[in-house]
Formats: C-alpha cells, structure tokens, sequence
C-alpha cells in the first residue's frame, strides 16, 4: 500500500522534482566547474653557475664549491577561485626520484640592504603566494647549493631541476623547470 501511494505521489509532483533535481545537479556542476584548473608553471628565465670561494667561477665540478642559481617562473591559476601556495623549494633530483638537493629559495623581488658600507644585500625566502584568478605572478628565485651541505650535487651527470610547493590543503605540487649537466 505504501509503494503505491509514493508511485501516485511521484507522477503527481514529476515536474517539480525533476525541476529541483536539474537545479541541484547545475549548481553543483558549476560549483565544481569553478575550482577546475591546475596552477601551471612556466619558466621565464633559467641561469646557473659553478662558484668557487676565490674570486671568479669554477670550469669543473671538482673545482666548485657551490652551484649557484637564477629561476624565473610565472604562475598562473587558471580557476574562478584564488589559490595558495606554500612552503617552496626547489629540488635537484638524479633521474626521476633520487634527490639530491632541496633548498627553499629566496625571492629576489624582497631584496634590501643589509649593511650600507659594504653594499651587502640580502633577500627573504618565499614563504607564501596567493594567486588570484585567471592572473599571472611571477616569482624571481636566486640561491645555491654549497658543496658541504650536498656532496651528492657534485658528481659528474644530468641533473632535473623541480620547483615545488604545498597547495592550501597540504597537496605537492612540482613543476619540472630545468635539465643541467654536471662536467
């Protein structure tokens, strides 16, 4: 009996829930629609070099006692909704997991003066970018990699270079940005 009076019931009011059904399904289809989109990377800029504590640069791995970097990246958030990131890094990796070295890199848009007589400037590490929209940031990273902290760096071979970094819910995100061969 109770089967037959929800068929009448459901024949009856048809339209109107077919109508709250359709409703309900768009608003969540838009809803989801609107967070669509991975943050890309594109690399702008791209520059290392091999440091010697002397004056001047090294011309063999051997001779280096650091690998010193320029990255240029603009990101772009491709959703209706802001984005953040955190927590970046850039990573040198032998093949496609082994890492050799990780370090978070400095902004050099947060560069200032440190101390005026020698001109000794310094910058901030990136902590935070928050991506509005359908807009492109871009981030300047400098840093290197001292030969102590990352012997395993200074082996002859073919390096990737990764930028990284944690979504707002925690989530990595890596970009591979560069391909560097040590000689």
């Amino acid at each position: 009996m109770k089967l037959d009076s929800l068929v009448v019931v459901l024949r009856e009011y048809q339209g109107i829930l077919g109508t709250l059904l359709g409703v309900l399904l768009t608003l969540t289809a838009t809803s989801l629609l609107r967070f669509a989109g991975k943050t890309s990377c594109q690399r702008t800029h791209w520059s290392w070099h091999m440091a010697t504590s002397g004056v001047g640069d090294a011309k063999t791995i051997e001779q280096a006692d650091s690998l010193a970097y320029v990255l240029d990246v603009d990101l772009f958030n491709p959703s209706d909704v802001p984005r953040g990131l955190r927590g970046f890094s850039v990573v040198i990796k032998a093949g496609s997991r082994n890492v050799v070295a990780m370090q978070q890199p400095d902004d050099s848009n947060t560069e200032h003066q440190v101390y005026e007589q020698f001109s000794l400037t310094r910058a901030d590490p990136v902590r935070i970018v928050s991506l509005r929209p359908h807009v492109f940031q871009t981030l300047d990273l400098r840093g290197s990699f001292p030969r102590e902290k990352n012997p395993l760096l200074f082996r002859q071979g073919t390096y990737d270079v990764t930028l990284m970094a944690a979504d707002a819910r925690g989530r990595k995100v890596e970009w591979k940005v560069a391909q560097i061969r040590l000689d």
